[in-house]
């Protein structure tokens, strides 16, 4: 059972108007301005449009240490995080986290987990009791122990990933009531944990992508919930225009909040999905029409490596010290610290790796 909490004030002045200060701690993130901890936030897409890979990209972030930049925004600390696959088995996420991984050269943590349901077993977070009443299962008790064990050994948590809501949910998405009841159990873990609890869901097909109304089930799926997102592919022209504008090409997907109490970011993250089925985030290089800066360092990289010419980050061979006032997008003009940033930043998002102690693009 949950405990409820509930403490009942003697008298109502404990609550008066004077009690509100404005000295409460403001809304602390994993993801700066994007996910925030503590509460429940739902993802939600069409199959095969790549929440896993998001997902499994944002688990090497904050639970491996990987990159500093994931979901659309900057890593604000590193933490335990829980992953909970309920289509993918052992062998798929393994094979997804290596083509993540390998940009990257970073080792995986020890801590944190990644649960692939096909291989344990049915692991329902809840059940309807006899009473119809929608009630937390011992598969629920035991994930709350192993929080605690984490929280324990490592302080704070990152995230917990339910993917999906039916695999893990076994109610009815089409009854408030049931949702609702649903939501209470992961309300509460996120609470208790100050953990962010990340539920993906479907869209229904033929609907308005990238809307609130293309989340399949009652309104209560999203109203539940404190943010929630949706990952959609545009139109076919507005695809066409971002492989036009970033040189990249790929499946283009786009991130969309359509629920947002919390005050995050409402910008929309566009990602240009790779033949291995990883997402490159570009939502940096879609200036209008110019060069953006991360796309001019990979213009000048290119150059560098098809020339056969070493660059690394600082140094006598680093990239400032061999800056040209020629190069696109006014980087020959930047600053050593400057250039020193717009590197970490295009590491960060994938674009950019160090080789032999060489910068190389991506």
């Amino acid at each position: 059972m949950i405990e409820t909490g509930i403490k009942l004030p003697e008298t109502l002045a404990d609550f008066n108007p004077r009690a509100f200060r404005g000295d409460s701690p403001g809304r602390a993130d994993i993801i700066e301005g994007r996910l925030p901890r503590g509460k429940l936030v739902i993802l939600a897409g069409e199959g095969d449009v790549g929440k896993s890979w998001l997902l499994l990209d944002l688990f090497c972030a904050i639970n491996d240490g990987m990159t500093n930049q994931a979901f659309g925004g900057r890593v604000v600390a590193q933490a335990p995080c829980v992953y909970l696959s309920g289509e993918d088995d052992f062998r798929t996420v393994d094979l997804r986290l290596k083509a993540i991984r390998e940009p990257f050269q970073v080792e995986p943590a020890e801590h944190g987990a990644i649960l692939p349901a096909p291989d344990i077993g049915p692991l329902h977070l809840v059940r309807r009791d006899y009473d119809n009443t929608v009630k937390p299962t011992d598969v629920f008790g035991w994930l709350d122990r192993q929080l605690q064990v984490q929280r324990d050994a490592f302080g704070d948590l990152g995230f917990i990933v339910i993917d999906t809501f039916s695999t893990f949910l076994p109610v009815n998405a089409n009854c408030p009531e049931e949702v609702q009841g649903a939501y209470a159990a992961l309300t509460h873990l996120a609470a208790k944990h100050d953990v962010c609890v990340i539920v993906t869901h479907h869209t229904s097909k033929g609907s308005e992508q990238g809307s609130r109304a293309s989340v399949r089930g009652s309104t209560a799926v999203v109203d539940g919930a404190r943010a929630a997102y949706t990952m959609f592919r545009p139109p076919a022209d507005e695809a066409a225009k971002v492989v036009d504008l970033t040189g990249i090409d790929g499946e283009v997907v786009r991130l969309q909040i359509v629920k947002n109490n919390l005050g995050l970011y409402r910008t929309p993250v566009t990602f240009v999905r790779q033949s291995d089925g990883r997402l490159v985030d570009v939502s940096d290089l879609l200036t209008l029409g110019q060069v953006a800066p991360e796309q001019a360092l990979v213009q000048v990289l290119s150059q560098f490596q098809a020339q056969g010419r070493k660059v690394s980050k600082t140094g006598k061979g680093g990239l400032h010290a061999q800056s040209d006032p020629s190069w696109p997008g006014g980087l020959g003009k930047l600053s050593r610290d400057s250039l020193k940033a717009l590197v970490e930043k295009a590491i960060g998002h994938g674009l950019v790796t160090v080789l032999d102690g060489s910068l190389v693009p991506v």
